[in-house]
């Protein structure tokens, strides 16, 4: 027994004199983090695991719980942010393609579309100076695995929420799953108060005063319960009290009869030509 001792510390010796500089290292190399940003053992483990429900809430819970290792001062503000912005973006966006399709002087859409043009340029970059604000740690890789998808917007609490706001999901018309392919990327989602459909369903016109009181109901810097159920379907693609996936929480079925209830409505829209983003075409003179 002692000499096999010897023996071991002897071959344990050759090995260390011999093997190459620097090649050792007492960390496996799957575990070495250049930055507490990096994902964390426990979240690979989860996402090799291929349970994407699971791994969207790991990733939630430690967003909230802020955990040492993932140290970035994390702000409920900078999610509200991004999504007051998108809201305006699908407002102007929605507005913009009311205007285009107005019967009159060309050249008043023109100078229309032009003022539109102009804000949505600003808050395409607000946009983007808010999304920066994630940072690189999991609310970022959250929010990408959620809107890989295009059709993230059509999460059912995001569709029940248009609905009962007598958007476009309240009805059989399929505007909104469309807007994935006609208002680009930054735009699409569901009804904002200049839906052009919606504006022909209701039969009377906002003021921008009126548009103002009802935005601010649902304020989503304001209402913090409202806040929480949009906050998990537009950001983590969860829902509570469900294990599904968040592709399993997208809904092709779009409407409600009147007692509030979904009806039997399958949208039927080829997707495969998709654009990457969409500009509000000038009406020529």
């Amino acid at each position: 027994m002692f000499c096999s001792f010897l023996l071991f510390v002897f071959l344990l010796f050759i090995y260390n004199w011999f093997r190459p500089h620097g090649s050792w290292s007492p960390f496996s190399k799957t575990t070495l983090r250049l930055h507490s940003y990096e994902k964390h053992p426990g979240e690979i483990k989860v996402e090799q695991s291929g349970d994407i429900n699971t791994l969207q809430r790991y990733r939630y819970m430690r967003y909230k719980d802020n955990t040492p290792w993932d140290d970035q001062d994390y702000d409920s503000s900078q999610i509200k942010a991004l999504l007051s912005t998108e809201q305006d973006i699908r407002h102007l966006v929605q507005e913009g393609s009311f205007v285009r399709d107005l019967p009159g002087e060309p050249e008043d859409s023109k100078i229309r579309l032009q003022k539109i043009n102009r804000k949505l340029w600003g808050l395409k970059r607000k946009w983007w100076k808010h999304r920066s604000e994630f940072g690189q740690g999991v609310l970022s890789r959250a929010f990408d695995l959620c809107r890989s998808n295009p059709l993230w917007y059509m999460h059912e609490d995001l569709v029940e929420d248009c609905a009962q706001k007598q958007g476009c999901c309240a009805r059989g018309c399929g505007c909104c799953e469309k807007r994935q392919k006609t208002s680009g990327r930054h735009a699409a989602g569901h009804c904002a108060l200049t839906c052009g459909c919606c504006r022909k369903q209701r039969g009377f016109e906002l003021t921008p005063e009126e548009e103002q009181d009802i935005y601010k109901e649902h304020d989503l810097q304001d209402d913090d319960t409202f806040d929480e159920r949009i906050e998990l379907a537009s950001i983590w693609g969860l829902h509570l009290n469900f294990n599904n996936a968040p592709n399993d929480l997208i809904k092709l079925r779009c409407g409600l009869d009147d007692a509030g209830n979904s009806d039997d409505y399958l949208l039927g829209f080829d997707r495969s030509d998709d654009e990457d983003d969409f500009s509000l075409t000038t009406v020529s003179s």
